[in-house]
């Protein structure tokens, strides 16, 4: 199987880009990829980069972390929307349905490198503002999106844009 990333990227551009001013419907995608990693064992080996996505997410909508483009946020996003789509590519339902989301994470992360090495960087300088234990602890975005946004229940259509 060999997967066609940038056509993975292309086809979810537009959704990502419709997420990307829509904190409550962010909040909502963030809460979905918790779910599904809490207790999935085919993810684990997704864990730590997962970590570092979701928190580079809620530091950058917090206004915590500024020193990224659009575009790198937008595949961010991306990564994370093919995440939670059970019917990518591979689907996850069936054994090992997993792999091409691995690998989709993967690239975007080797794509966003320097980046996220940045992040990475200046969040350990951060004293006060080390990565969570737990993958995605959202209780503070969470409750400043249903202030400010109501629900964060707005569901998200993660289907890939049809070409």
């Amino acid at each position: 199987m060999k997967l066609n990333f940038e056509s993975i990227i292309s086809n979810l551009r537009n959704k990502a880009n419709d997420l990307y001013d829509d904190r409550g419907k962010i909040s909502g995608l963030l809460q979905k990829v918790k779910k599904m990693v809490e207790g999935n064992k085919e993810l684990r080996s997704l864990f730590d980069d997962l970590k570092v996505l979701t928190e580079l997410i809620k530091d950058y909508y917090s206004g915590k972390y500024k020193n990224l483009t659009k575009g790198s946020i937008i595949l961010v996003l991306i990564g994370l929307i093919y995440l939670v789509n059970p019917m990518d590519i591979v689907p996850d339902f069936i054994l090992g349905g997993f792999i091409d989301d691995a690998a989709v994470i993967a690239y975007i992360l080797k794509k966003l490198a320097t980046e996220v090495d940045a992040y990475k960087l200046w969040k350990v300088e951060r004293p006060t503002d080390k990565m969570d234990d737990d993958i995605i602890d959202l209780d503070d975005v969470i409750e400043m999106e249903q202030k400010d946004y109501g629900a964060v229940d707005d569901m998200i259509d993660i289907t890939p844009d049809k070409e």
